[in-house]
């Protein structure tokens, strides 16, 4: 079994242009998951490394915040879509531009996608502005008049 998980990944090498991997001293390769005892090229850089996991990261959340909008889009044709939220505020103008990107492929409808610079307590804030409104409503109305309806 272990040969064939070897055969397979000299396959994969040699189609992905790797070419076949050269052995020292008549010892065969490591197969696919038996660690090697070196450290991958990226743990020299780390800056690189977390640069290159938030592209990644960025990329494939990108990819599902896109499904999502495009039902949206489908059905209701808004011509804007807000990415609100933590998601929105933290993933910024990088995200909104790959949702643009992949909403672009998927949909025909022209539809901008801009990121929210509320962040998550966007929802709290209104709900506390409403409920003071409503409480300076209440306390300074005319008692003439009736109540304001809930």
């Amino acid at each position: 079994m272990a040969r064939g998980a070897d055969a397979g990944a000299a396959v994969g090498r040699e189609a992905s242009g790797g070419g076949p991997q050269e052995t020292r001293g008549g010892e065969e390769p490591p197969a696919v998951d038996e660690p090697t005892g070196r450290e991958p090229d990226t743990a020299a850089d780390p800056a690189g490394t977390a640069a290159g996991a938030d592209e990644r990261f960025l990329s494939a959340l990108a990819d599902r915040v896109a499904i999502g909008a495009a039902s949206v889009v489908a059905v209701l044709d808004p011509g804007c879509v807000v990415l609100g939220g933590e998601i929105g505020h933290a993933g910024g103008d990088v995200l909104a531009g790959l949702v643009a990107q992949r909403l672009r492929r998927m949909s025909p409808l022209p539809t901008e996608v801009r990121a929210g610079a509320l962040g998550g307590s966007a929802v709290l804030r209104g709900a506390l502005l409403t409920a003071r409104d409503r409480a300076q409503d209440t306390l300074w109305s005319d008692p003439s008049r009736s109540p304001v309806p809930s």
